[in-house]
């Protein structure tokens, strides 16, 4: 059911000798809990995720779930209209709605995507996918996971701890990232805020890369490994991710021990 989550109170604008001019409300209207699942299980193809995330007070959440033998997603899709066009607001989601998506391709390679957009507006109208939840499972040696996720607004959290992770290719165009992921042998982990906001990873105490990059020209915390440099690798060659690469043009980098 699509209701008002909140307002922006009408304004004034008046000045001496001049005519006071009302602006209009502006209205939240959200649907959530709009729910998807794969229509076949996961058998180890690549995830792909694109969430467009209409405002900053939404993101991208993903997890892994080693119960789970499909994909899934749990959408809030937003509209933003004049608080007294509720029929619009309803319209404006019901389109929305067509943008989210869980699709697996035919050919090979094969691909699980999930996808949840925005549908175009006039003036301050917008809509589309304010929040994404997807669930994926947690992989095994013989299936690890490869994924690949691209975000528009909001914060981005991972948590692939538990997971065995082949590849991660993350890029959040605004918006800071949280990321929790194990180093699997021959990884390759690719991090990357887009318009320079903070990014945290999460990495075991005794993780392994052959080569590690940490790019910002904002502050560098990696003091839960002393001994860690950006540039090189960090324990036995081969015994952990082939690469690790965080990108940020001014935020601050976090390496933090999980």
């Amino acid at each position: 059911m699509v209701r008002v989550l909140s307002l922006v109170a009408a304004a004034a604008l008046a000045a001496a000798g001049c005519k006071t001019q009302a602006l209009e409300a502006r209205g939240r209207f959200v649907e959530d809990g709009v729910t998807l699942d794969a229509q076949q299980e996961w058998a180890g193809e690549a995830i792909e995720i694109d969430n467009t995330g209409v405002t900053d007070t939404g993101g991208l959440s993903i997890a892994s779930n080693d119960s789970r033998t499909k994909i899934g997603a749990v959408a809030r899709m937003l509209a933003l209209r004049d608080t007294l066009d509720k029929p619009g607001a309803d319209d404006a989601i019901v389109k929305a709605k067509e943008t989210f998506r869980i699709t697996t391709s035919a050919v090979d390679p094969k691909a699980t995507t999930v996808a949840c957009g925005a549908v175009a507006g006039t003036g301050e109208d917008s809509a589309g996918c304010d929040a994404l939840d997807v669930t994926v499972p947690a992989g095994k040696a013989e299936l690890p996971l490869t994924l690949k996720a691209r975000s528009g607004n909001g914060k981005v959290g991972i948590a692939l701890a538990a997971a065995t992770v082949k590849g991660l290719d993350l890029t959040a165009s605004n918006g800071t990232i949280d990321v929790a992921v194990p180093s699997n042998a021959g990884a390759v982990i690719a991090l990357v805020a887009a318009t320079g906001d903070d990014v945290v990873l999460r990495l075991p105490r005794d993780f392994a890369a052959d080569s590690i990059t940490l790019e910002t020209t904002g502050p560098v915390d990696t003091l839960a490994f002393p001994d860690l440099q950006s540039g090189k690798g960090r324990g036995a060659a081969g015994a952990g991710a082939k690469s690790i690469a965080v990108r940020s043009s001014s935020g601050r980098i976090s390496l933090v021990a999980q």
